[in-house]
């Protein structure tokens, strides 16, 4: 897993306006006004505009004012997740209601989950930790000090406690790999 860009006290605005491209480009192609009202695409605008004016010292309160409308959008659509998780680039919200994120996991780029996806703990202090290019279905949950690898898809509803290898698609309730992708470049 690359290195995450909100690891540092301070963002640049180039990494600021990159993140934001990622997103977009993750979506594929969207009309103008897609892109202006897609729910999942206005949290993680907010989110990027927050993280961004919050890591400067003279900006914090544009910071404090892009905290309070990413705290709006995300009562707004039912997306609990807290700004202290850490995300890369590439980040793809599909139908936000009922997202909860725990406040220490760490998420790598291309990232991808679907509405009711939970991602929490089982006892305090133990994360799960989420590679690049993976994929959260509907309903789906992630428990406990666990890592996903890179390119793994879990699948809707399923349950996830244990480690997942690297692109590696799994299902079900212990989640369990049913078959490995291809990996992509």
């Amino acid at each position: 897993m690359s290195r995450l860009v909100g690891d540092e006290n301070t963002m640049t605005k180039s990494d600021y306006r990159n993140l934001i491209k990622q997103d977009e480009r993750a979506y594929g192609e969207l009309t103008i006004i897609e892109k202006v009202v897609h729910p999942g695409l206005k949290i993680s605008r907010a989110y990027r505009r927050f993280k961004y004016y919050s890591s400067h010292r003279l900006m914090k309160p544009l910071g404090f004012i892009f905290r309070i409308q990413y705290h709006r959008l995300s009562v707004k659509y039912g997306f609990d997740v807290p700004s202290s998780v850490s995300f890369e680039g590439g980040l793809r919200i599909f139908h936000p209601n009922g997202i909860v994120i725990n406040s220490g996991t760490r998420i790598g780029k291309n990232f991808t989950i679907s509405g009711g996806g939970k991602i929490g703990i089982k006892k305090s202090g133990e994360y799960p930790v989420i590679g690049d290019n993976v994929t959260v279905g509907i309903n789906a949950t992630i428990i406990g000090s666990i890592q996903i690898g890179d390119g793994a898809v879990i699948g809707a509803g399923s349950v996830v406690v244990k480690d997942v290898p690297s692109h590696a698609i799994v299902c079900g309730n212990p989640a369990r790999v049913i078959k490995f992708r291809e990996e992509i470049t």
